[in-house]
């Protein structure tokens, strides 16, 4: 009748926890609701004309069990490794970062082997704050600030959240220009550390320049200068449909609750200082998770593939 967990925070985002009445709340609880909860039993029964007592029984049926992707000792060493980093950079009550997410895909099929973010929460107390905050400052929080404290607690960062790709999304401007025959992987870049675009100096990481360099070393460098270069090679249209191509901008078809849209520029309202950031991964937001399975697709060969945490499903008798 209780759902209970024995790894405690372990896969928190993932898992989920149930609510009264035992309906999952988040995660794969919440996904597979149906599939993992039975029917409840009854005992009822009525006093005939004689006043005898007929019973009827109706026997519960058991839910089944979802087996999913997660790998135990994968996800362990995720967690710790989170959480050390956090510890490390507190101060007093404040964490040591905002959000720190991880994930780790097997990018032929799909599987998640293990995705956690910080700070997480344990299964069996999911309202727990004390985590996050001292006695006299929980006492202090209204009711309305606990909820929105424990909504951000079961927020899954990689499924719920957008945020700028940054770095990680060069490799899908190259490979535009390489599949639109606008690079041959020959080229070569110098750059001095900033790039005027419009009416603004566009810096790269390296401010001091990275020199002349070729485009996978450019690539290597994470140089801003050149990617910016390659991005005006490309163009808004062709970079705004390569996008769609990718996937960017629509549902992974995650089998969690919850996955949040992204906010992409429209080629009608993009200029080129638009379409400068944009080739180094800045001023548009997608998903953890969109970005991993969009990466998947560059490593596999070009397939896309659906993420997912649910492997099978085996009913009481082990079918």
């Amino acid at each position: 009748y209780v759902r209970t967990y024995p790894y405690n925070t372990l896969a928190s985002d993932v898992i989920g926890f149930t609510v009264s009445g035992n309906v999952g709340s988040n995660g794969i609880e919440a996904s597979y609701n149906s599939i993992l909860n039975g029917t409840d039993g009854r005992e009822y029964g009525y006093l005939s004309e004689d006043s005898s007592y007929e019973k009827t029984v109706k026997e519960a049926q058991n839910g089944d069990t979802v087996v999913s992707t997660i790998d135990l000792q994968v996800q362990s060493v995720v967690e710790k490794y989170i959480t050390q980093f956090n510890e490390e950079n507190r101060s007093g009550t404040t964490l040591g970062s905002k959000n720190t997410a991880v994930m780790v895909m097997n990018p032929q099929n799909g599987e998640i082997l293990a995705e956690a973010s910080y700070p997480n929460y344990d299964l069996n107390n999911p309202r727990d704050l004390t985590k996050l905050h001292t006695e006299e400052e929980l006492a202090a929080l209204s009711d309305e600030e606990k909820v929105k404290e424990l909504n951000s607690l079961w927020n899954n960062f990689c499924i719920s959240s957008g945020y700028e790709p940054g770095s990680t999304f060069k490799p899908f401007t190259i490979s535009e220009g390489l599949d639109l025959g606008v690079l041959n992987g020959d080229e070569s870049y110098v750059c001095n550390g900033v790039l005027h675009v419009g009416d603004h100096d566009i810096h790269c990481s390296n401010r001091d320049g990275h020199g002349t360099q070729s485009l996978k070393v450019a690539l290597e460098n994470s140089c801003n200068v050149a990617l910016m270069q390659i991005g005006s090679a490309i163009g808004k249209e062709q970079f705004v449909r390569y996008q769609q191509l990718f996937g960017f901008g629509q549902s992974t078809g995650i089998d969690l609750p919850g996955e949040a849209g992204t906010i992409m520029h429209n080629p009608k309202n993009m200029g080129e200082v638009e379409l400068a950031t944009v080739s180094f991964g800045q001023s548009f937001q997608i998903t953890p998770i969109q970005l991993a399975t969009t990466v998947s697709a560059i490593i596999n060969g070009g397939n896309r593939i659906t993420p997912h945490f649910g492997i099978s499903v085996e009913s009481a008798d082990g079918t």
